[in-house]
């Protein structure tokens, strides 16, 4: 991705202020080469930020992939919230490295990989109790031949 002179995002920021978002979406994607999606995001933290976006990085990301501490912290505390595509999200835009090394280096951090089957864990486990209850239980019980009225702890052989 080329970066955007400041010419560039006066421009882009013009458009923006003059109602045409779509047209500053196009300029961006024709400045930069980024896709759609990456366009509409940075327009949006351009008409969010101003001409600070541009002094905080905006989009123009290290191309080495570090990660400043500012940064580090979004997405920390993005996956401490649970919010694991988020952080993925904020670490691309950061570093500029493509999806596969973000997926990396986020679930590298502390709390990028989660512990636990999470609901679906719970769920499972609730099945299995729900079966065991339903389908093992009554055959064991017709097995042992227990009776209805006979005493606890009595078996009728």
């Amino acid at each position: 991705m080329q970066t955007l002179s400041q010419a560039q995002l006066q421009e882009i920021e013009g458009q923006i202020r003059a109602g045409r978002k779509i047209e500053a979406i196009k300029l961006f994607r024709e400045y930069t080469g980024t896709d759609l999606k990456e366009a509409k995001d940075a327009v949006e933290r351009i008409e969010a930020e101003g001409s600070a976006w541009l002094a905080t990085g905006g989009g123009n990301a290290p191309a080495d992939g570090r990660l400043s501490a500012a940064d580090r912290q979004r997405v920390v505390a993005a996956l401490k919230e649970g919010k694991k595509i988020e952080a993925i999200k904020l670490y691309r835009e950061a570093t500029g490295v493509d999806l596969k090394e973000a997926k990396e280096a986020v679930e590298a951090m502390p709390g990028g990989q989660q512990a636990g089957g999470g609901c679906m864990g719970v769920i499972l486990l609730f099945v299995a109790i729900v079966a065991t209850a339903c389908f093992v239980l009554p055959r064991t019980l017709r097995a042992a031949r227990v009776s209805p009225d006979a005493p606890p702890h009595s078996v009728v052989r």
